[in-house]
């Protein structure tokens, strides 16, 4: 995945008439959706992690990246996940990557996975 936006547009265009009528109507489809995987993850461009740290109040795992990007996790949503994923970053640092997020959150603000890209 690294450096590749994965968009598709999808554009139909069906003409169709009846025998009952000359009328001529269209029906115009356009679908436009970014890619996600199986597991329904949005992707972020790739990255090279630099920080990763819980607040104080433990309420997010945050990740800041080379360009100062700064994404969060929530750590109550899934507590489980979270101790997962942090301890999963903190094996990433200075390591290109790229996060996920589901749910239609931006990847580029929030995330629930990170993976390294090779």
């Amino acid at each position: 995945m690294r450096g590749i936006v994965r968009r598709i547009t999808i554009m139909s265009q069906f003409n169709q008439s009846t025998k009952r009528s000359n009328n001529m109507s269209t029906l115009t489809q356009s679908f436009s959706a970014s890619l996600a995987d199986v597991n329904g993850f949005q992707w972020s461009d790739d990255t090279i992690l630099r920080a990763v740290y819980v607040n104080s109040t433990r309420e997010y795992v945050y990740t800041i990246d080379d360009n100062n990007t700064i994404r969060r996790m929530k750590i109550s949503r899934d507590a489980t996940l979270a101790r997962i994923v942090y301890a999963k970053a903190k094996t990433l640092v200075d390591k290109h990557v790229c996060f996920g997020a589901t749910g239609g959150w931006s990847p580029n603000e929030w995330f629930s996975e990170i993976n390294e890209v090779v």
